[in-house]
């Protein structure tokens, strides 16, 4: 039997971070789940025109792609002319493939999805991966008080409940979020939202393939000591992350702790965390470094705990930080704030960490204190195998091809 036809619509880059550890290791797991993805990403101009790695990636793995060229400016009418430029491409793709079922990863693919179902009626998925709208304006990249941004939301609010009443299936990160698309959609059913996490390669972040010898030459090129009892933050330092507060959770730490050093494993701005650093008078024990994905467990291989923050806000219930995954995976404790996502329902159900409640001294000590009593690594691991496994989040996504190609 040959393989079913399914087009992935997505208006971020696989030459991006997000595309390459979020996107195509599902698609290539289910490329070989029985399906023919042929995948659609818009990818900025740079990256487009040395896209030779993730071509060969897809050509080994199955995948047919057709990248498109992303337009940052002018802001909104370059948008709109992609959303022109996505839907063209949808539709001639899926009148070659012979797509039943599209899947579309986000609200700007889930636009030209909709037109697509409205006029040959193709069948899509809605896979939100938050609510992207909220998140702009609780970013302030869509202030209320503009009346273009407030028309542009109001305009995405509606057409959510387009998404979500007209596609075959939704994916919610969360179930945060599914019980609040329930309680906005009651005409729905329960089951057709399905709640699947970013998920984590488990194999790739696995203490036990880190070799002894490669953790002491990274401590001696870190110039850390092989004592060094190390806290690590992974990701970006937007302001999103409260990079301020959890320094001075840092700094607490290493204050409890003499033998205490901090790692940022981070792209960019480190200037700005070291000043953050210096301010709190730690600079002396903190470790900055950019590291590529595949090195990534290795420096983790050599934490003790690990910590986060994100600013709560309203349409933080439906995110799913990726490095909370990768974290437990690596069987370390993390320190995190309540309001993200079942951030808080995982910490407790595993005991896989603490949680802060309030930014202040008081709840950072009570967080530390809290340390001790959690569960030893090799309960953290398996809690990451039952929740953010790539094979079990594939498997998901394949049911939900199955049952509407």
């Amino acid at each position: 039997m040959a393989p079913k036809a399914v087009v992935f619509l997505s208006y971020d880059g696989m030459t991006d971070p997000l595309g390459q550890s979020q996107v195509l290791p599902y698609l290539f797991c289910l490329q070989q789940k029985g399906f023919q993805l042929h995948l659609i990403s818009f990818e900025k101009p740079r990256a487009l025109s040395r896209p030779e790695t993730i071509a060969a990636l897809c050509q080994k793995n199955g995948l047919r792609w057709y990248p498109q060229r992303y337009h940052k400016n002018p802001p909104l009418l370059s948008t709109l002319l992609d959303l022109l430029r996505m839907y063209r491409c949808l539709k001639r793709v899926q009148a070659q493939s012979g797509a039943s079922l599209v899947h579309a990863r986000g609200y700007i693919a889930a636009l030209a999805a909709l037109r697509l179902k409205q006029r040959q009626g193709i069948r899509f998925l809605f896979d939100m991966r938050g609510f992207w709208a909220d998140e702009k304006r609780d970013a302030g990249a869509w202030p209320q008080t503009h009346w273009v941004y407030n028309a542009v939301y109001r305009f995405f609010k509606r057409r959510e409940s387009n998404f979500m009443l007209q596609s075959a299936a939704a994916i919610s990160l969360t179930r945060a979020g599914k019980n609040w698309l329930l309680q906005q959609f009651p005409q729905l059913p329960e089951s057709h939202i399905s709640v699947i996490p970013c998920s984590t390669d488990v194999t790739l972040f696995n203490a036990k393939a880190i070799q002894p010898q490669q953790q002491a030459a990274l401590r001696q090129a870190l110039e850390l000591p092989e004592t060094a009892k190390l806290m690590v933050y992974l990701g970006s330092v937007g302001t999103w992350y409260l990079i301020p507060e959890l320094m001075q959770l840092m700094a607490l730490y290493l204050q409890q702790e003499p033998e205490a050093y901090a790692l940022f494993i981070c792209p960019g701005e480190h200037a700005h965390t070291q000043s953050l650093a210096q301010a709190q008078g730690i600079a002396h024990r903190v470790r900055i470094r950019a590291v590529e994905r595949p090195q990534i467990p290795l420096y983790l291989s050599i934490c003790r705990v690990a910590a986060f923050f994100i600013r709560p806000s309203f349409s933080k219930i439906s995110s799913s930080p990726t490095k909370l995954g990768e974290f437990m995976a690596m069987g370390l404790p993390c320190i995190s704030n309540t309001g993200i996502g079942d951030v808080t329902e995982l910490v407790q159900k595993h005991g896989c960490g603490a949680l802060v409640t309030d930014f202040n001294e008081a709840s950072y000590r009570q967080a530390l204190a809290a340390l001790p009593a959690c569960a030893p690594a090799e309960h953290i691991r398996n809690a990451a195998l039952q929740e953010f496994d790539l094979q079990v989040a594939a498997e998901k996504y394949a049911a939900l091809y199955r049952a509407h190609v």
